[in-house]
């Protein structure tokens, strides 16, 4: 999350997006079979920060089924660049 984002370890990840400060998108390898799926994710906190994920329903950030937007904002609800993120999804693929 913070400096240069990579992948660490991945399963149907293609490629990932730094989409601003605390928001990433991940790009699915297979797509899913709709945008109907739950995208979850929890962040490690390079501090004492609390780290709250979410998924951003914004106009340009929906869940589709080829990626799904992830953001996190510290407990003041400001947008945050955590250390690390884990991102989980459950779903049929396409």
């Amino acid at each position: 999350g913070t400096g240069t984002v990579a992948i660490r370890d991945s399963f149907n990840i293609s490629g990932l997006a730094d989409s601003g400060t605390g928001a990433y998108t991940p790009a699915y390898s297979n797509t899913m079979s709709n945008a109907v799926y739950c995208a979850t994710g929890c962040a490690d906190a390079p501090s004492a920060a609390v780290g709250v994920v979410h998924i951003p329903q914004t106009a340009d950030s929906n869940k589709t089924a080829g990626q799904c937007m992830i953001g996190c904002t510290n407990v003041s609800g400001s947008s945050t660049d955590m250390s690390q993120y884990s991102y989980l999804v459950q779903g049929d693929l396409a």
